[in-house]
């Protein structure tokens, strides 16, 4: 999941941050059988500019609800 900045609901940081605390990501890997998972950044392990110490944002129902 991306976000479009420049939509007037997506420009607001903490919404953003809201749904990225609210998205189950567990829960969309069962549904692609296999053939999905989670990345935190836009290039993948070995790409110059990979960053190991980056970490995603992690499922927090309860945080996102306080945030939105």
């Amino acid at each position: 999941v991306m976000f479009n900045f420049e939509d007037a609901r997506f420009s607001q940081k903490n919404l953003r941050l809201a749904v990225a605390k609210g998205l189950n990501k567990e829960l969309f890997l069962d549904l692609a059988f296999g053939f999905a998972k989670t990345l935190n950044q836009f290039v993948s392990n070995g790409v110059f500019g990979y960053n190991p110490d980056l970490k995603g944002i992690a499922y927090d129902k309860t945080a996102a609800e306080k945030d939105f």
